[in-house]
């Protein structure tokens, strides 16, 4: 299908690129020319590879059809591995010999792609499995796929897709660190360049340039270690609470209550883990951002999964509203259980009205559905993430099509308030990029 982006497992939401510019703008070229299949890029953990990597895929083609997959413990140890929940949906086994396993995985790529050019993210490359490198290698060097792939280190088994920068088949990226400059922007970026006393020269030394180690710094690592710690010392059951809120981002506590003790909850809120907002329809997330981050990595695909089973089994997601239905869909379409219509449009709706422009749009995207309504809400993401050309093509057909019977009533989703209040005026005045205006009857 044209457009989809399937995220195998979930991926961890990007944080704001700073620096790399240069870096950036090789990866662009390299996955939107042709003289380059993708990209190595090597860093240490925390350096920016994800950000990177997320930072060029929202200035590629919108229609590209990308599926990230993401290496761990447990995939490395497993033939196939990063491909298992890709193989499930289709019905077939992750046990495929050599030959057979390139054929099987190609063909599902290209389908996916649907005739057009098929990008492949593997996050975390040094916890795959050698097979699925290979294989992966293989159908890039047949220019069957592009191929971007992040990694630690070259070191086996990665030196597989360093065999392919050797050939000059994918560029390769090294990220070193970000320097002092953009240091400052990321604390300014934070908002607590008011709030520290250290130098900005002595942090960014500390952290030796890693933008991970730098907020580690800023935040105060011993109270990150500290609720790392007490992460590793729960039960399971509280151990299950924090893991399901993590993934979702918000989970009401009337939901919450469905899935484990209101005691287990509140023993996890004293402990400075869990953080429950006051008021009718109050909400359960985890205290720190950055511990949900750490989390949501953690997790593997088959643990998501049966995280996500027994939540559903257990939740009536009628009841999921704003943030909680938000990230209740980006985390069932990431597994393949595609949410209602109605509930995909409600979810990209709340994501839009907060700025999430990006994750809105890829929620639509990815979740299959099309219709005007659904369009207009995709063109609400492009126009907010400044990508206006994108949206001027989703939008001046809706237009079009209702100018081509002048003497029907309206369609609902062109009188919407949405519609009139952002883009009836394609003009400088309502957005500084915008140079043409919308279509007209």
């Amino acid at each position: 299908m044209s457009g989809r982006t399937t995220y195998i497992p979930p991926v961890v939401p990007s944080r704001r690129l700073y620096g790399y510019e240069s870096e950036l703008s090789t990866l662009v070229d390299a996955l939107s020319g042709q003289r380059h299949l993708g990209a190595l890029i090597i860093g240490a953990a925390g350096v920016g590879k994800t950000a990177l990597v997320n930072t060029a895929l929202s200035r590629l083609d919108p229609d590209l059809s990308v599926t990230r997959l993401r290496g761990s413990e447990n995939a490395r140890v497993r033939n196939l591995g990063i491909f298992e929940i890709l193989l499930s949906r289709e019905g077939i086994d992750t046990d495929l010999p050599p030959g057979r396993a390139l054929s099987v995985i190609g063909d599902l790529f290209e389908r996916r792609a649907a005739g057009g050019r098929c990008l492949v993210v593997v996050d975390n490359a040094d916890l795959v499995d050698d097979h699925s490198l290979a294989v992966l290698a293989q159908l890039t060097d047949a220019r069957r796929i592009t191929l971007v792939v992040a990694a630690e280190s070259a070191r086996p088994p990665v030196d597989l897709i360093a065999g392919l920068w050797l050939a000059g088949n994918v560029v390769r990226i090294d990220l070193d660190g970000i320097d002092e400059a953009d240091a400052v922007a990321m604390i300014n970026g934070i908002g607590l360049m008011e709030t520290e006393t250290r130098p900005v020269s002595e942090l960014t030394a500390l952290a030796h340039g890693n933008p991970r180690l730098l907020e580690r710094l800023l935040f105060g690592r011993s109270r990150t270690s500290g609720v790392e710690t007490a992460i590793a010392r729960v039960d399971q059951t509280s151990r299950e609470a924090i893991e399901t809120v993590s993934l979702i981002e918000a989970v009401p506590y009337d939901v919450l209550v469905g899935l484990t003790s209101p005691q287990t909850i509140d023993a996890l809120a004293e402990d400075g883990l869990l953080s429950i907002s006051k008021g009718r329809g109050g909400e359960v997330s985890m205290h720190e951002p950055v511990t949900a981050e750490n989390v949501r990595a953690a997790v593997p695909p088959s643990r998501s999964l049966e995280l996500l089973t027994r939540f559903d089994s257990v939740v009536d997601r009628s009841a999921l509203h704003g943030r909680a239905l938000f990230g209740c869909a980006a985390w069932s379409i990431s597994l393949g259980r595609v949410p209602t219509l109605k509930q995909v449009l409600e979810a990209a709706g709340w994501g839009n009205a907060q700025g999430r422009y990006l994750e809105a749009a890829e929620i639509i995207r990815t979740s299959g559905y099309r219709g005007p309504e659904l369009d207009l809400e995709l063109a609400r993401c492009e126009w907010g993430a400044g990508r206006l050309r994108q949206a001027r093509e989703i939008i001046d057909p809706l237009v079009s099509d209702a100018c081509l019977n002048p003497g029907a009533s309206m369609p609902e989703y062109l009188s919407s308030p949405v519609f009139d209040g952002e883009f009836s005026t394609w003009n400088s005045s309502a957005h500084p990029r915008a140079t043409q205006p919308v279509a007209s009857c």
